[in-house]
């Protein structure tokens, strides 16, 4: 059966498996069968064109085709994800580089994880790391307090707080002050912004 005679959601689900596939593996995306084929005519022709041509399409199959498989992780990326409610946190842990996840339309944004509210305390996320939480929030379009940080991927209040002061000091990540909307107890939490090239 071909690709393109799958159901959509079996083409959506295939795509995204061989590009996480690929990013564990590049050389899982390579087509044995068909570099031996190049091989085979390589070793047969004696047009030297032919041969050219031959050695040309084997380098080609070795290098496997990169480009279409992260395009169709971007096709269907966004929409099988949120089908199955996947979150950015999930990505990134799965080695998804954050500026994928952008150009995919997925963002750990706050208010895009919250689907429906409900009153049930979500648990935390146990031994979410520095570079975890870093490569969340290099996903965010949004202003964002650290709070929103620890809700979407977890992390304690000191781990959120040092791998964003980690990102301001880099300049990837800006302090925009005070949050002007702030309405609660206490002194109103500081708001963040990821820093655009």
């Amino acid at each position: 059966m071909s690709d393109t005679s799958l159901p959509n959601g079996d083409q959506a689900e295939l795509a995204i498996r061989r590009y996480l596939q690929w990013l564990g593996d590049p050389n899982s995306i390579v087509d044995t069968a068909a570099i031996d084929a190049a091989e085979q005519t390589v070793r047969q022709t004696t047009d030297v064109i032919e041969k050219l041509k031959a050695l040309s399409r084997v380098e080609n199959l070795r290098a496997g085709d990169s480009a279409s498989v992260r395009q169709a992780f971007l096709a269907h990326a966004k929409s099988w994800g949120d089908a199955n409610e996947i979150s950015a946190a999930s990505w990134i842990r799965l080695g998804v580089p954050p500026e994928v996840l952008r150009e995919a339309g997925i963002t750990g944004n706050r208010a895009s994880a919250r689907a429906s509210t409900t009153s049930t305390p979500r648990a935390k996320s146990a031994g979410v790391s520095v570079p975890e939480i870093s490569a969340h929030v290099r996903t965010l379009t949004e202003p964002f307090v650290l709070t929103d940080i620890a809700d979407s991927v977890g992390g304690s209040p000191m781990t959120v707080r040092k791998a964003v002061d980690q990102l301001v000091a880099d300049g990837t990540v800006r302090r925009l002050g005070p949050d002007p909307q702030h309405n609660g107890r206490g002194r109103a939490p500081i708001r963040y912004e990821t820093a655009r090239p």
